[in-house]
């Protein structure tokens, strides 16, 4: 009998298939050498062949913006873009906290790390931000464009109508785009008032999308203003906002997050024509 160990006998096409099912499915791994596809590498000499060789597992990653994160993470950063070859890529940057504003070396890093990132725009899948809001670090997300991103996340602290010129290029450089989440509060457990919602100031592919989650103040009024308009994913069949009818013909999830369920949002889910499915919070204490 051999006394080679199975593992060892497994042909590297069905490792390749083990490999990715081993990467978390609901989040991005992090970049790190403690887990990941970088963990794949240190196994062995033919694990570490078999995972360099394989892109999927360098197309999906998380990077954590924090004040001790190293200056080499845009190595890393670059590493896991030039081993995911022509994959789509699913991205998350996440601050510790979204609400604080960088330090000047952390800032240096994100901007750097963004900046990678955009000249892989028409790679991009799916793209998360957990950011504090800043002008400077969304400049380069417009410089070119994302064709086949389908989902994006932005999660804003103290976000101003400053960012929304970047932040609309990129929304209109992305034809793909069908899920999407907005927050934009200024402090963990905050609730903006009507007018820093933002939700107006955005030119997103309102007719096009399937998922939207809006984790701001948003009234029935602002709904109205929003849903109805420039991209005509709804038909207004009166002048009166209170009488119209919203035509919402490929929304299949409307996420809206609020205080109390007033009957502003009982009057929108009744004129709204659409959507599959309706998910609602009343978040009051």
């Amino acid at each position: 009998m051999s006394s080679t160990p199975c593992i060892v006998r497994v042909p590297p096409e069905l490792l390749c298939q083990i490999f990715a099912a081993t990467l978390p499915s609901s989040e991005d791994p992090d970049i790190s050498p403690n887990s990941g596809a970088y963990l794949l590498t240190q196994v062995c000499q033919e694990w570490r062949h078999v995972a360099i060789t394989d892109p999927r597992l360098w197309a999906a990653f998380k990077v954590s913006l924090r004040p001790s994160t190293s200056p080499t993470r845009v190595h890393a950063v670059i590493l896991f873009l030039t081993r995911s070859a022509s994959q789509p890529l699913s991205i998350s940057l996440v601050a510790p906290d979204q609400f604080k504003q960088f330090d000047p070396d952390t800032r240096k890093l994100a901007t750097s790390i963004i900046h990678l990132l955009t000249k892989h725009a028409s790679r991009w899948s799916r793209i998360s931000l957990v950011l504090p809001s800043s002008s400077t670090l969304f400049a380069s997300l417009s410089t070119f464009p994302a064709p086949e991103l389908t989902r994006l996340s932005l999660d804003l602290g103290n976000w101003t109508y400053e960012e929304a010129s970047n932040i609309n290029n990129l929304l209109m450089r992305a034809p793909a785009l069908r899920h999407f989440s907005w927050s934009n509060r200024a402090s963990w457990g905050s609730w903006d008032a009507v007018f820093d919602t933002g939700v107006e100031k955005l030119r997103a592919p309102w007719h096009a999308l399937t998922n939207i989650l809006l984790d701001t103040h948003v009234t029935f009024k602002v709904a109205l203003a929003v849903l109805p308009g420039r991209d005509q994913i709804a038909t207004i069949s009166s002048e009166d906002p209170l009488k119209a009818r919203i035509h919402l013909p490929y929304l299949e999830r409307l996420s809206i997050f609020q205080h109390t369920l007033d009957d502003g949002l009982s009057t929108l889910l009744t004129k709204s024509n659409g959507p599959n499915h309706y998910a609602a919070s009343n978040l009051s204490s």
